[in-house]
C-alpha cells in the first residue's frame, strides 16, 4: 500500500499531474449531468463525487502554492514528542 502511495505523493503532496487529473475529472463528473441525461440518483452520485475530487485536486493545488505538505505523517512525530513531554510533567 506505501509504493502505491509514494507513487501518487511526492514529498508530502499529490504530485502535480495527479492534481490536474483530480482537477479534470472533478469537472468532467459535475457537468456529466447537463450534457447527459441521466437519472435523479446518477445526477446526484456524479455531482458529489466530482465536487469531491475536485476539491481534493484543487486543495492539493493550494497546498502546493503555499508549500504546506498535506499528505505526509509527520504529524506521528509531533504526537509522540507530546506525549514524551507530557510524561516528563
Amino acid at each position: 500500500m506505501t509504493q502505491l502511495f509514494r507513487h501518487f505523493i511526492k514529498d508530502g503532496n499529490l504530485r502535480t499531474s495527479y492534481q490536474w487529473i483530480f482537477f479534470a475529472l472533478g469537472i468532467f463528473l459535475l457537468l456529466l449531468p447537463a450534457m447527459m441525461e441521466l437519472g435523479e440518483t446518477m445526477k446526484f452520485l456524479s455531482i458529489s463525487l466530482g465536487a469531491v475530487i475536485d476539491g481534493i485536486g484543487g486543495y492539493a493545488a493550494k497546498a502546493s502554492i503555499f508549500k504546506i505538505k498535506p499528505f505526509d505523517s509527520t504529524y506521528k512525530k509531533a504526537r509522540e514528542s507530546y506525549e514524551k513531554e507530557k510524561d516528563n510533567y
